[in-house]
């Protein structure tokens, strides 16, 4: 939800489960991977300064602009020494209350979306997280 601004689609979803689940790959390799060599990240997150980045990850995951604290720590400070992953991962972990019930109700929608969709549409399964 956060690096890509969708649901899984199916496909995919099980193709990334069968590598973690062999352990072909670990969750933290799976999220390199989007950010090193996913053209839909690349094309989008991964054309963009950490400046423009925050807000985008913000909304995505929480649907809220960053406080400014939030802004400049991953703007200008900790948060721009990561990759794109690692910083929805700290974003996360710092999450309020308030912003992890929106992450919760947007996973279940996403999952809900990737369990029960009939197709693998990009721009339907964009709006399962908004």
């Amino acid at each position: 939800i956060g690096l890509l601004g969708r649901a899984a689609d199916k496909g995919g979803l099980q193709y990334w489960a069968e590598e973690i689940n062999s352990d072909k790959l670990t969750l933290e390799q799976l999220r390199a991977k989007i950010v090193n060599t996913q053209r839909e990240y690349q094309e989008t997150l991964g054309k963009m300064t950490s400046q423009q980045v925050v807000p985008i990850l913000y909304q995505r995951l929480f649907r809220r602009d960053p406080a400014a604290e939030g802004l400049k720590y991953g703007a200008e400070g900790e948060g721009k020494r990561v990759n794109a992953d690692q910083l929805v991962l700290h974003l996360l972990a710092g999450a309020r209350p308030a912003d992890q019930k929106v992450i919760d109700n947007k996973i279940i929608a996403s999952n809900y979306y990737t369990n029960t969709s009939k197709t693998n549409d990009y721009e339907t399964s964009k709006l399962t997280v908004k």
